[in-house]
Formats: structure tokens, sequence, C-alpha cells
């Protein structure tokens, strides 16, 4: 497990007040008792913690988004950054 998906499980352990082993990385955020502001919380720790800003299009809270596919966008979007 990389350093991105530990840094997203721990904000999710938080924010629902559960185990590092009872997230799990494929469920949506929906599923898993995030609620859109929750998410925004969740964006804003991304954002500060990463140093940039996530596109508008990632900012709709819906039930495909989770761990998984976070983890996805940022590694993408680090790589980005550092290619230009």
């Amino acid at each position: 497990m990389g350093e991105i998906e530990s840094f997203l499980i721990s904000e999710v352990q938080v924010i629902t007040k559960t185990t590092f082993m009872a997230v799990d990385r494929e469920r949506p955020f929906i599923e898993l008792g995030i609620d859109s502001i929750d998410f925004i919380n969740l964006i804003v720790a991304i954002e500060e913690k990463y140093n940039f800003e996530i596109d508008d299009s990632m900012l709709t809270f819906s039930n495909e988004i989770c761990v998984k596919s976070l983890v996805f966008y940022i590694s993408n979007k680090l790589e980005k950054e550092c290619t230009k």
C-alpha cells in the first residue's frame, strides 16, 4: 500500500470513526457513511497535503467515488505536476 492510499484511509477512518481494516478501498464513500460535507473536508485535506487544487470534475459527490479512484486521481495529478 502506498503513501497516498494510507493517507486517504487514515482520513476516512477519522471521518467515519472506523478501523483501518474496516475501510474497503473499492467501496463508495457514500456506503462508508461519508456525506457531502465530509467529502469536501476530505478534498480540503488532500489539497493541503499535496499542495494542488482538485479539478472541479472530481468535486461531484457521486456513488462511484472511493479510496481507489481518488488514489488513481491523485497519483496521476502528482505525476503531471512533476513533469511540468
